[in-house]
């Protein structure tokens, strides 16, 4: 949103046949993008929807130690789906799967930059692994003790196209771990 003194600045810093921005030389106002998201509830809202969509279809994955990954590539982009399969590859591999439910809290909205085709959302989350275990090929709880059940992620999600969902193509350890304790 341009502030009244930038607006004033900008429109001191036109010449006669200079237009302000959004309208021509003629004094026409000339089409502006519409935003993506009319607030931020909105984006706040299609972040949860699609990092909820992706978090149980990872744990389904997960939970049957990497079978099926391809319920994943309806919630993330083509280039994060790369990261998925090793990782699908990794729990096959190991015969290890996960028993319970990821949960996560305190999803917040970074930014929201409009891109020409849709939009890129960055996000903080806290995700809590608490009611999870790891189980080995014969079940055996094979859970580090020493981890930690609750840590920050820095998340960033895209779409194609205003109309489409929000789809999850970055997810890596955020520098403000203390922001989830």
């Amino acid at each position: 949103m341009m502030t009244a003194t930038a607006l004033v600045a900008t429109l001191a810093a036109c010449t006669p046949d200079e237009a302000p921005p959004g309208a021509t030389a003629a004094g026409t106002p000339t089409p502006t993008a519409t935003p993506v998201f009319a607030t931020e509830a909105e984006a706040l809202a299609a972040v949860e929807t699609a990092y909820t969509g992706y978090t149980r279809a990872s744990d389904a994955v997960a939970q049957s130690s990497g079978s099926e990954p391809e319920r994943l590539t309806k919630w993330v982009t083509k280039d994060w789906w790369d990261v998925e399969i090793s990782d699908a590859k990794a729990w096959r591999q190991s015969g290890e799967r996960l028993q319970g439910r990821t949960r996560f809290f305190d999803l917040d909205i970074q930014r929201v930059t409009p891109t020409q085709s849709g939009v890129t959302v960055g996000a903080y989350v806290c995700v809590d692994i608490s009611h999870t275990k790891l189980l080995n090929r014969s079940g055996a709880d094979i859970t580090p003790a020493d981890r930690a059940d609750v840590y920050a992620l820095e998340l960033e999600f895209s779409s194609a196209t205003p109309a489409t969902r929000l789809v999850l193509g970055r997810s890596e350890p955020w520098s403000n771990p203390s922001r989830c304790a």
